[in-house]
């Protein structure tokens, strides 16, 4: 038995506005390998992969979603230069240079076309990987959009659309897709990016009223 896979969203319409932090505690009930989340910053270099595992042998799995530029492709960067196996999505992987240079003679790194708002995309994405376990979740794929139109006197229908596909049901899409991907894996964690631009205070900083916070 799983326990249910778990969401919270602290907003669904602000800058880079992404999920607060989703752990999908996909770990047999009674375990207590679940994540813990911190308020701290991001330390810069991840663990080695040879010391999370019990078994030496297994090198653990992360796959990471928007790891074409920023964020996602400096966390794909240190999983990469510290032992793990890693699965770079993008969604246009022939103009991820980074990308590429990064899984050039690295049989560890994977690149993966990905976009997150098309289910053609996830379901192809899932058969390439079929029978692939994966520790670890990443979802960091999201867009800030376009601030004009989702002030709430002028909110697009249209642009409103765009961002919870890519921000709120993207994330879920993409973690059911690998539900049993992630539940061979040793690690089972499935995890989304924050950001202070999601809360109201910062998001404020940058004029207008949003629809949703």
């Amino acid at each position: 038995m799983y326990n249910t896979l778990k969401c919270t969203f602290r907003s669904l319409i602000s800058p880079v506005i992404f999920v607060s932090i989703l752990i999908g505690s996909l770990l047999p009930v009674g375990s207590h390998a679940g994540l813990h989340l911190s308020k701290e910053p991001l330390k810069s270099k991840l663990p080695p992969a040879k010391v999370i595992p019990a078994d030496a042998e297994y090198i653990p799995t992360v796959l990471v979603t928007g790891s074409n530029r920023g964020i996602g492709l400096e966390l794909v960067k240190q999983f990469a230069a510290n032992g793990w196996n890693v699965i770079a999505t993008a969604r246009k992987p022939q103009k991820a240079i980074a990308l590429n240079k990064l899984a050039k003679g690295n049989d560890k790194f994977t690149v993966v076309q990905l976009d997150v708002t098309n289910a053609d995309s996830i379901a192809a994405m899932a058969k390439i990987l079929q029978g692939q376990p994966i520790d670890v979740l990443l979802n960091n794929a999201g867009v800030y959009g376009n601030k004009e139109k989702q002030n709430i006197d002028v909110l697009d229908a249209s642009e409103f659309e765009l961002v919870i596909n890519v921000n709120a049901l993207g994330p879920l899409k993409v973690s059911q897709a690998l539900l049993p991907n992630i539940r061979a894996g040793q690690q089972k964690k499935i995890l989304a990016m924050g950001s202070g631009l999601g809360s109201m205070a910062i998001g404020g900083r940058r004029g207008g009223v949003t629809g949703i916070k």
